[in-house]
């Protein structure tokens, strides 16, 4: 028998095996079942045979934790606005505020136009989509952002820096959120942060938040 016959031969019995497979598989559930678990199990064993790699053959990204979410000096600064935020929602009279961190401008804000093909809305999202701000405090009855407060060390010296806080600055106003600014300190008087939130968020002149010790 020539080898063209023995490929012949064994094609028609490859051809028959599938078939009776296929029949097999819609006459009998059971077996239709087992089917899809050994291609199942084919199928993690070519995806572990590939793990560790990418598409293009070269290693998988790997990631480690960020040592803290805040900077030191973020870290420094956080307490003092939770402690000062009591007395400030009871003086303006208020539901109770909440402060959060480094959270993304585009959660804060968005654009005011339409979305869709012929729009400014993707450009105008560009803007703000890659910007955080430092702290955001939030009416806990609602959740809606209040007022955004950024701490200012020499991080925000240099003329980019400068320019994302304008433009920080400016998506937050058209929102009508009010932003306090606070320069890094080694220590914080919470009296004078409390007056400045208190402020920010329509209170004129209360010199006197009360319940506030210097920081």
């Amino acid at each position: 028998m020539t080898p063209t016959q023995l490929l012949l031969i064994a094609g028609i019995l490859l051809g028959t095996v599938v078939v009776l497979i296929v029949i097999a598989a819609i006459t009998f559930p059971g077996f239709r079942r087992a089917v899809g678990r050994v291609l199942a199990e084919m199928l993690q064993g070519a995806d572990a045979t590939d793990q560790g790699t990418d598409a293009k053959g070269a290693s998988a990204a790997t990631y480690r934790p960020m040592p803290a979410l805040l900077s030191p000096a973020e870290r420094a600064f956080f307490p003092h606005v939770e402690a000062v935020l009591p007395s400030v929602a009871k003086h303006l009279g208020l539901a109770p505020l909440r402060a959060f961190a480094k959270v993304r401008l585009a959660d804060l804000v968005e654009p005011d136009c339409p979305r869709g093909k012929g729009t400014p809305y993707m450009s105008w999202f560009g803007k703000i989509s890659q910007k955080h701000v430092d702290v955001v405090l939030v009416d806990t009855a609602t959740f809606r952002p209040v007022c955004v407060i950024e701490l200012d060390d020499r991080s925000h010296q240099s003329a980019r820096a400068r320019d994302r806080d304008a433009t920080k600055d400016a998506a937050l106003a058209s929102a009508l959120i009010p932003v306090v600014r606070i320069a890094a300190a080694v220590r914080y008087d919470d009296r004078a942060l409390a007056r400045s939130i208190a402020d920010a968020l329509g209170g004129g002149g209360v010199g006197g938040v009360g319940g506030v010790g210097a920081g």
